[in-house]
């Protein structure tokens, strides 16, 4: 027989402490068997087993791991065909593929719905309810499991492409829960486990709203009872000081010492899981540094891009009213040419005055009429010439009055874009402050945490020292009661050997 994998529960109350091992034996078949390691939680593995009895019964269409309970303390399960569904979802989840991620949801869900469903338009709490979770809830018009297995998790649900199998029947309670709750926990989960990769393309809130899960702050408050229920307020079980014994016979050095191996055992397995916790969070804490550096730089792009917005918009307001002068200049050109205009139609109507006036002294001054003539053709074709001009010089400057309007118009629309564009700017700016201000909490309460863990791993460390120098000093006693004892077995053969030999 070969151990190939173990996991110790003693985080949990002592009624639920288990060891979780996967075994081969000597045909390579493989197997998983769970062990109580209390006397208390002997009573948990076989609840587990007739778990497994009823649910084979209740759901005879439900395929399911076969369990064995070997003996009153441990149970052993067959290894199911295929791949859990958590690997499945893992694979679509390394290639980001969103539709195959919600296609394993949807058959998932669809596959909780062939358990025992019944409608409740006002969910009424039972007694073992109240106890697991321990508030009445506000539910209506909810979809519930009758004997609800809660832990109905990706994890514990195997799929080879046809058929679903259930390995585990640890958590079922004889009561009915909401159905959206056992969905709940599987994708809160899920992103627990995988949340550093989902989290660039797919959050849990959008999960929540495709699959209609909502009260999700009555889910979370049933899920924090029952990890209380299992794990205790505290969160952590002490062992206690039964190391404090005193020790009087060799029988009771040798029965301590090997408690204390054995406690020795699960300290350094402790160690060891609060060694994995810690370089989780230490991981955690880098992708945080990361994140909150690549945030800053980005933040100092986009400030750096909203000052050139605003020199860019700027210079086009600059731009906008040296439109705005030259088009005053050519306005007042066009004033002064139709006052010089006017001025000439003036002069030229008070010399055709004069002529008339002159007309009775024709004879007399024929030949100053005759040039007077000339001279009114003259001011006529000059009269003519200069309002031609005139015009012409109107139309040119009203075609470039018009261009000018135009790039009033367009420098308008740009400074109106850029406008927009600089809201936009602030808006992402201003998200991206809250993201820094997010992800700043997130890496100090990390570092609480890590923190308290380090105190707490220097703890066990320290006491881990203080068992082995407990253990060397039992040895120690062992050995020297050992001799003592030899020299006291020698001693009393000597007397026989001699008393024999006087008789």
């Amino acid at each position: 027989m070969k151990i190939v994998y173990t996991k110790y529960n003693r985080n949990r109350l002592p009624r639920f402490q288990l060891k979780t091992s996967i075994l081969t034996d000597n045909s390579g078949t493989n197997y998983v068997q769970k062990e109580a390691l209390t006397v208390d939680s002997k009573a948990h593995i076989k609840q587990i087993y007739d778990n497994y009895v009823f649910m084979s019964k209740q759901y005879p269409h439900i395929n399911s791991a076969k369990a064995s309970l070997k003996n009153d303390s441990a149970i052993t399960f067959d290894f199911a065909p295929g791949k859990s569904l958590d690997e499945h979802m893992l694979d679509a989840i390394s290639k980001k593929n969103i539709p195959d991620l919600l296609g394993f949801i949807r058959g998932y869900i669809n596959y909780l719905k062939t358990f025992d469903i019944r409608h409740q338009e006002d969910f009424k709490p039972t007694t073992l309810f109240l106890e697991i979770f321990g508030f009445e809830p506000d539910f209506s018009d909810v979809e519930c499991m009758a004997e609800a297995n809660i832990d109905l998790t990706f994890d514990n649900i195997f799929f080879d492409g046809s058929i679903f199998t259930v390995i585990d029947y640890e958590w079922i309670f004889y009561t009915s829960i909401p159905l959206n709750y056992i969905i709940y926990r599987s994708l809160s989960r899920l992103f627990w486990k995988y949340g550093e990769y989902l989290n660039s393309f797919l959050k849990l809130d959008d999960l929540f709203e495709e699959f209609q899960i909502d009260e999700i702050a009555q889910y979370q408050k049933m899920e924090m009872a029952f990890q209380e229920y299992v794990l205790g307020k505290k969160r952590f079980y002490n062992i206690g000081d039964q190391y404090s014994k005193k020790i009087e016979t060799l029988n009771k050095v040798l029965d301590e010492s090997k408690k204390n191996e054995s406690q020795t055992i699960n300290q350094q397995h402790l160690l060891g899981e609060y060694e994995d916790k810690i370089n989780s969070l230490n991981s955690e804490k880098e992708l945080l540094s990361i994140k909150l550096e690549n945030s800053k730089i980005t933040l100092n792009n986009k400030m750096i891009e909203l000052d050139n917005y605003k020199s860019q918009e700027a210079h086009l307001k600059t731009e906008s009213e040296s439109i705005k002068n030259q088009f005053s200049q050519l306005q007042l050109k066009y004033d002064t040419l139709k006052k010089q205009h006017n001025e000439t139609n003036l002069q030229i109507d008070q010399k055709i005055t004069e002529l008339l006036n002159r007309s009775l002294k024709r004879r007399a001054i024929f030949k100053k009429t005759k040039h007077l003539i000339e001279e009114n053709q003259f001011l006529i074709n000059e009269k003519d010439r200069v309002a031609q001009q005139s015009s012409e010089e109107l139309a040119l400057k009203n075609q470039e009055l018009d261009l000018l309007n135009e790039q009033l118009v367009i420098k308008n629309i740009q400074i109106t874009e850029l406008s927009e564009q600089n809201h936009e700017f602030r808006l992402q700016i201003n998200h991206l402050n809250l993201s820094l201000h997010e992800m700043t909490e997130k890496f100090n309460e990390n570092n609480l945490a890590y923190t308290h863990l380090q105190k707490h791993n220097h703890e066990v460390v320290l006491e881990n020292g203080r068992l082995s120098d407990s253990l060397k000093n039992l040895q120690n006693d062992y050995h020297q009661l050992k001799y003592e004892f030899m020299q006291l077995k020698k001693q009393i053969f000597n007397d026989a050997r001699r008393k024999e030999e006087d008789e």
